[in-house]
């Protein structure tokens, strides 16, 4: 028997519901041509400034008073002392912690590549 999910939509379709092969196949190749796109286009623009001599650095220009206003905004920055460790990462071993920083990440990952 099937159950009954709600959608995005507000309608109720079956919980075993999936979409249709053709679909799931289209969207997939959409997905991998916007992401071909974004690569053409970074490689477009790294090339651009490349073409005009530029590099990433030459075109920021800082003159005096600008490195002044950047020093004196750096200097109030504190490093938090080493024993700051936050509660939820205080009992666990240090292989526990990667670990747990290695799932995040990857989920975050998978994440952006839906969106």
């Amino acid at each position: 028997m099937f159950g009954l999910v709600p959608s995005q939509m507000g309608i109720y379709i079956p919980s075993t519901f999936e979409s249709p092969p053709p679909l799931r196949r289209l969207a997939e190749e959409s997905r991998q041509a916007r992401e071909r796109e974004e690569t053409e286009e970074r490689a477009r623009l790294w090339a651009s400034a490349s073409d005009k001599g530029e590099s990433r650095s030459s075109s920021i220009v800082l003159d005096e008073a600008k490195l002044s206003a950047i020093r004196s905004a750096m200097s109030s920055l504190r490093p938090p002392p080493a024993e700051a460790v936050p509660a939820w990462a205080k009992g666990l071993r240090e292989e526990e912690w990667r670990e747990a920083l290695r799932k995040r990440l990857e989920n975050s990952s998978e994440a952006d590549k839906k969106e």
